[in-house]
């Protein structure tokens, strides 16, 4: 893809002009794409695909609560980008493999409530994993922090 400066995106592949919605739709048919700014060269996919998520919200399907938003640009502020960045992929990663599990299920004839008590415990799981890792990053951060200092 390729952004102009009058703000419309062309997709090289097809020789047409797309909306930021048609970008979605390629994006879940499971197209790899990239927007590249058509002046200067640099690279607009995160940015592109972080205004595709962030209009989303706008229209009533909340993906990022509000918490969440003030958190991570609290991080910015922080060296904790590349942990971040490592704890989002492994965390995205577990709730895809766990989710398509429970879209299984949900198209299975069973019991529902049995469903919901093992997306529920696998929630928990997850959390639980997460406050692990945390604690572990942490403690690494705290032993390389008091050697640094020694």
């Amino acid at each position: 893809m390729k952004k102009y400066p009058n703000r419309r995106l062309y997709n090289t592949a097809t020789s047409s002009y797309v909306t930021l919605d048609d970008i979605r739709q390629l994006i879940k048919r499971g197209y790899d794409i990239a927007v590249v700014d058509v002046k200067t060269g640099e690279d607009l996919t995160k940015f592109t695909l972080t205004q595709i998520a962030l209009e989303q919200q706008q229209d009533g399907y909340e993906l990022l609560p509000l918490e969440f938003l003030k958190q991570l640009i609290k991080l910015q502020d922080r060296n904790m980008g590349k942990i971040f960045n490592d704890y989002i992929k492994l965390s995205m990663e577990y709730f895809i493999k766990h989710s398509s599990y429970m879209e299984h299920l949900m198209k299975s004839p069973t019991d529902q409530t049995y469903v919901f008590d093992y997306w529920n415990q696998n929630i928990n799981m997850l959390n639980q994993q997460n406050i692990n890792f945390m604690q572990m990053a942490l403690s690494a951060i705290n032993m390389f922090n008091t050697n640094k200092n020694k």
